[in-house]
Parts: structure tokens; C-alpha cells; sequence
């Protein structure tokens, strides 16, 4: 006689907002916590502080003045990097203050949403396959 076990999702019972919040959160509070372990002779190298950091604090600091035109001028300035990270460090800059380890964060707290992502897309991935076969 076979026995099958049976597997039993510990989060099935919660709604899919809790399991996103879960799936938002712990990443982010552990990246905080992990960017602040690291020493801080192990600082960003000369790309990521002058070609993401700079202009991050840049427009953060035309923002806070309410000058917007410098403010475009190192948005449409960026290089190396797209805009778009150093918005993101703008906006973690903007809630938790200027800095480098602030900045370490937001680089950790990204690395961690994404593999959240990655589970979150195994995850449906996962239902999606024991819901029968694929048509496929």
C-alpha cells in the first residue's frame, strides 16, 4: 500500500495581500540589517558612487529646494547608469537619509525583492502546474 504525503502550504491560509506583504518586507528588513553589517572600508567603488550616488543626491537635493530644472538637467544627465537607479536611491535617500550605507541598502534591498520575485514566480509557477496538465 502506498502512502502519499501530503504536502501542506504553511501559507495557504493567509490572503494573497499578507503573502505579498511577506514577500515585501522581510526582504527589505533583512537588506537594511545586511547593509549595515558590512563594513565600511568595503565602500562602493568609484562607478557606483559617481555614476549612481552623485546624481541621486544630486536631485534629492533640488527636490528638497524646489528647483526643478536642476533636477532634470541630472536626470537627462545620467551615464553609466539608466535613470532609474538612481531614482531608487533617490527615494530611499529621501526616506532615510543621505548616505552611503543607505545606498548599500537600497542595493541589497533590490537584490532581495528580486529573489522574492524569483519565489514569488516559482510559487505561481508551482500552482500553476499542479492545476493539471498544461495544454501546452
Amino acid at each position: 500500500m502506498a502512502h502519499e504525503i501530503e504536502h501542506r502550504d504553511p501559507l495557504a491560509s493567509w490572503s494573497k495581500r499578507e503573502q505579498l506583504v511577506l514577500l515585501a518586507l522581510v526582504p527589505i528588513a533583512a537588506a537594511l540589517v545586511g547593509a549595515w553589517l558590512v563594513p565600511v572600508p568595503h565602500a562602493w567603488g568609484w562607478d557606483e558612487s559617481m555614476h549612481a550616488e552623485e546624481p541621486a543626491v544630486r536631485m534629492l537635493l533640488a527636490l528638497e529646494g524646489g528647483r526643478f530644472a536642476p533636477f532634470f538637467r541630472v536626470l537627462h544627465g545620467c551615464q553609466q547608469y539608466p535613470f532609474g537607479w538612481p531614482l531608487v536611491l533617490l527615494g530611499f535617500q529621501a526616506l532615510f537619509g543621505i548616505g552611503e550605507i543607505v545606498a548599500r541598502a537600497a542595493g541589497w534591498a533590490a537584490f532581495a525583492l528580486l529573489l522574492a520575485l524569483l519565489a514569488l514566480t516559482g510559487r505561481a509557477i508551482e500552482v500553476e502546474c499542479a492545476s493539471g496538465p498544461n495544454p501546452i
